[in-house]
Order: C-alpha cells, then sequence, then structure tokens
C-alpha cells in the first residue's frame, strides 16, 4: 500500500454485522471498472467512495507465492496485457508489479479508456485498503486440475490464512466453482473462513441443462426443483464446501430458493447485476428488469449482490425499482 494520508471516503458503511439482514450488501465486482483498471486498487477506492459496501476480488498468485489481485486466465490476460499474456504464476512478483495494464480495455458491451496507469495489487494492500465494516468478496479460480505442487494450488489455503491474520473471518466470503478449492481453505483455517460454492448458468450440471428448451416443460421444472434442493441440501452444501454461505447467479435465484437457505442457515450472494462484462453466456435482461429482480430478492432478505454498476444496485437497495429508476 502507498503512503500518503488516509483515504477518507464518502459513503457512510453499515455497522459491523454477520452480513445477513438489512440493508443488503453492495459488493462491487473487481471494483469500479468503468473509473479504474479491474481489480487494482483505484478501482476498489472508486468503489467504496460511489457508495460499495465492499469490493470482490479475483485472487491469483505470482510464482515466489505473493497473493494479488487478478484473474489469471487467458481471456483477462490478453485483455489487460495484450501480447505479454503469460501467466501470472510463471512471473516472480517484481515482474508482475512492473507490468502495466493496457489504457484501453475493450469488453463485450464496449471499450473502457484509462488515464491512469493501472498496475496489479498485492491482495495484502487491498484488504488493508478496505474500511472496517467493509464486506470483501473473494474469488478463487477452479484449480481441480492443478498440482499440489503449483503456486496456484496453494491460493486456496494462503488466501483464507491471510483473511485470518488480518482479522477478517468475520466479513469475508471465499467463492469458487471449486469445491476441493475451497475444502482446502476451510481446512488451513479449520472451518474459519465462510466459503461458498458459486452456481453460475457455466456450473456443471447446469450447462449440460442448456439444451433443455426440447424437453418437456414438466421435465424442465423437475430438474430446476432437483437442483435447488441439491443447493438447500446440507449434506450437499458441505461436500461442495458451501455450508455457510451460498452464492447464485440472479437468474437462478428466487425467493423461495432464498428463504429456505436462510431457514438452513447459510448466508446468499447473488451476481452479476448490471454487468459490464460477462465470462460464458449473457441473461439478456435489461436493466429495469434486473432491478425489478435485485429488489425483490433484497424484500426477500438477499444478504449481498455483486455487481459491476454499484451506484444503480446501492440506489435499488435504498429506493425500490422504482425510486433506483427516477435516481439514475
Amino acid at each position: 500500500m502507498t503512503g500518503g494520508p488516509p483515504v477518507r471516503y464518502r459513503t457512510t458503511m453499515p455497522a459491523p454485522h454477520r452480513l445477513r439482514g438489512p440493508p443488503t450488501r453492495v459488493i462491487a465486482r473487481r471494483g469500479l471498472i468503468r473509473e479504474a483498471h479491474e481489480n487494482t486498487l483505484a478501482a476498489f477506492e472508486a468503489a467504496l467512495n460511489a457508495g460499495a459496501h465492499g469490493v470482490a476480488i479475483d485472487v491469483g498468485t505470482t510464482r515466489d507465492g505473493t497473493l494479488v489481485c487478478f484473474r489469471d486466465e487467458p481471456e483477462t490476460r490478453r485483455r489487460l496485457l495484450g501480447d505479454d499474456d503469460r501467466p501470472l504464476a510463471e512471473r516472480d512478483l517484481g515482474e508482475v508489479r512492473a507490468l502495466t495494464l493496457a489504457q484501453e480495455i475493450r469488453y463485450p458491451a464496449g471499450a473502457l479508456s484509462y488515464r491512469t496507469r493501472g498496475v496489479v495489487a498485492r491482495l495484502e494492500d487491498a484488504l488493508a485498503l478496505l474500511p472496517r465494516a467493509a464486506t470483501v468478496v473473494l474469488h478463487l479460480a477452479p484449480q481441480t486440475l492443478g498440482l499440489p505442487s503449483a503456486p496456484s494450488y496453494r491460493v486456496p489455503g494462503r488466501t483464507a490464512e491471510l483473511v485470518e491474520r488480518m482479522g477478517l473471518c468475520d466479513r469475508a466470503i471465499l467463492i469458487s466453482s471449486d469445491a476441493f478449492a475451497l475444502h482446502r481453505a476451510r481446512r488451513a483455517t479449520r472451518g474459519r473462513v465462510r466459503t461458498a460454492y458459486q452456481w453460475a448458468d457455466s456450473t456443471s450440471p447446469v450447462r449440460a441443462w442448456e439444451e433443455r428448451g426440447r424437453s418437456s416443460w414438466s421435465l424442465r421444472e423437475g430438474f430446476g426443483r432437483s437442483i435447488d434442493r441439491l443447493k438447500t441440501s446440507g449434506p450437499a452444501r458441505r461436500l461442495l464446501g458451501s455450508a455457510t454461505a451460498a452464492a447464485i447467479e440472479f437468474t437462478a435465484l428466487g425467493v423461495d430458493l432464498l428463504h429456505d437457505l436462510s431457514a438452513a442457515g447459510a448466508l446468499t450472494g447473488t451476481f452479476t447485476l448490471f454487468p459490464i462484462e460477462l465470462s460464458g453466456l449473457s441473461h439478456g435482461l435489461d436493466g429495469t428488469l434486473q432491478a425489478r429482480i435485485l429488489a425483490r430478492l433484497v424484500g426477500a432478505g438477499l444478504d449481498w449482490v455483486e455487481t459491476d454498476d454499484p451506484r444503480w444496485a446501492c440506489a435499488v437497495v435504498d429506493r425500490g425499482w422504482v425510486g433506483a429508476l427516477e435516481h439514475v
């Protein structure tokens, strides 16, 4: 973290709590990427200044084991680093800190240009930047095929240990679509960190059901109910490393499912509202419909929502979807 006077955030953070209950926490995915490069300290500061209650950070690693804020996958590396797209896990920290992120970033929804220089941040610096009441969602990339000797294999355990060492267990959630990664995180801290299995459209077996339109309605409904039972079942959630929380794409999270998860004692979050960039399938819903869905989930007790537009999401949480449309 660089020196200088402490950052003064315009937002008033809610009092610390176990995430549950109003207000729903608005989490800026990768920071406020309309104003600064994704997963950078500048983006996180901008998100908090815009009223977000916390940030969602992609966790990567350098070859020498330093945790960094970066989604270390081919598509992201090409977008942010251009031709120099060698994995960060194959570079030492000095080389990673010398990287300069591209001035113009092209997303499916359009290009974003930045005036300031973007650099890769250490995860520890990002966590130290957050106000005491801020919530942090840490995304762990799937490492099912990773070898125990690989730097990326140790990311879940090292991330959980860092969260515990910095005293953030009460306001941090580790998320992954890799159950083994979640179990390694929980084992590293003897279950003291919160973990959530990520249910997305691209998550198996959901993706395998994308051709369900050719099936009968009753069969589709039956499959949906079976998946929902899997999401709420205690043994299934423990098997997936998701006993304490659940992260479900908002197109697959209804009020009844949210109530069932709350009754089971699980914190529940959803993603990604008002997206600028989506990996995989796009839901194709306009902003008004997304606002209406979010308002309904907030009214049902949603614990957190990840978004690329925290200002709009905060307006929905504070004013309802009609008031939010008048505000933005």
